[in-house]
């Protein structure tokens, strides 16, 4: 009798984090929601929308084809990455994974979030969890060292643009967190091989030291292939580029005066920000962060959040071509083939 409270006790723990992580989910929506409410009551819905509306065709579709590429160079990043592990998943199998998994960050408030679903879509493309879950961390982690690095370049070589942003008393706070966030891997790494390895994995079972168990080990199997993450740190500045471009030329489509030197100088200010994980895809604090750079930079307000949203729904369109290929790939069988294979398992 005495075994039995102490037997469901792990199903309690694990029902109470489920329910912290449901009630995590909506906060996250109500935070979203909020942020883009108060945006839009802040800026004139009908400005934004006509500034929007007016914006040039020709840029927008090659906009739209900006934002498809992104989404192919992260692919490429992760295919690259999964490949020197030994895995063999083709390239569409990898692009349809990451845009499920981008589909899932973008709408869907879960707590499981679009890594644990590219892992899981890939295992379906014949990669074990064991090789997809370090190549997906990596993968990750290289984005974040490429706009952690920007963001050091940017705050140490371009005060003027701090400046100009009204943000000059945060340049060296943000020049010591990115410094900070660079340096922290190599600071881990070296506390692994003494020890840090051993202690952590003795505490798997905690949540926050299993987490960073699990990230720093990811890491550790790249060890002997330096080459491909430099490969994905090269491919992750490409992807930044992009992003920058299509900032630019968003804002040339509205008429709002943002250069690609400019778009490249706000883009850590505004991906920073997106990474705490307090709203849903962002939603809220991206176009919050876009529309006061842009507007700093010299746009009207409703035109630089006219630049934000456009962004957004450029996501958006992105996005859910992955969940149009989760769909699809889920989608039951008819009638008609249930009554074929119930006659072929007669």
């Amino acid at each position: 009798m005495r075994g039995g409270p102490l037997e469901t006790e792990p199903a309690k723990t694990d029902c109470g984090r489920k329910g912290v992580g449901k009630a995590f989910g909506y906060v996250r929506v109500l935070v979203a929601t909020g942020l883009l409410c108060l945006l839009l009551w802040l800026i004139p819905v009908g400005q934004v929308a006509g500034h929007a509306a007016a914006a040039r065709p020709n840029l927008m579709a090659l906009a739209v084809a900006i934002g498809f590429a992104t989404i192919c160079v992260s692919a490429i990043k992760l295919w690259l990455l999964l490949r020197v592990r030994g895995c063999r998943p083709t390239l569409l199998a990898t692009l349809r994974a990451y845009y499920v998994g981008t589909f899932f960050n973008n709408f869907l408030p879960t707590s499981v979030g679009g890594d644990v679903v590219k892992v899981a879509e890939l295992r379906s493309a014949g990669v074990e969890p064991s090789d997809g879950a370090p190549a997906v961390v990596v993968e990750r982690a290289s984005g974040v060292a490429v706009v952690m690095g920007l963001a050091l370049a940017v705050a140490l070589g371009a005060p003027g643009l701090f400046r100009q942003l009204g943000l000059g008393p945060a340049r060296r706070p943000v020049a010591a967190i990115a410094g900070a966030a660079l340096v922290m891997p190599v600071v881990l790494y070296a506390l692994w091989l003494r020890g840090l390895k051993d202690w952590l994995k003795g505490r798997r079972e905690s949540r926050l030291w299993g987490s960073l168990y699990s990230v720093v080990e990811s890491f550790y199997v790249y060890k002997d292939r330096p080459a491909a993450v430099i490969a994905a740190v090269g491919l992750s500045a490409v992807f930044y580029a992009l992003l920058a471009a299509n900032i630019a030329l968003v804002a040339t489509a509205v008429g709002a005066p943002v250069g690609w030197q400019q778009a490249a100088g706000i883009v850590p200010l505004v991906k920073i920000p997106e990474m705490m994980p307090v709203s849903v895809g962002a939603l809220g604090v991206r176009e919050g962060a876009m529309s006061y750079c842009v507007a700093r930079l010299g746009a009207e307000p409703a035109r630089a959040a006219a630049v934000a949203l456009i962004l957004r729904l450029i996501t958006w369109l992105n996005s859910a071509v992955g969940g149009l290929a989760y769909a699809v790939a889920r989608r039951p069988p008819t009638h008609g083939a249930e009554t074929a294979s119930g006659g072929r398992d007669a």
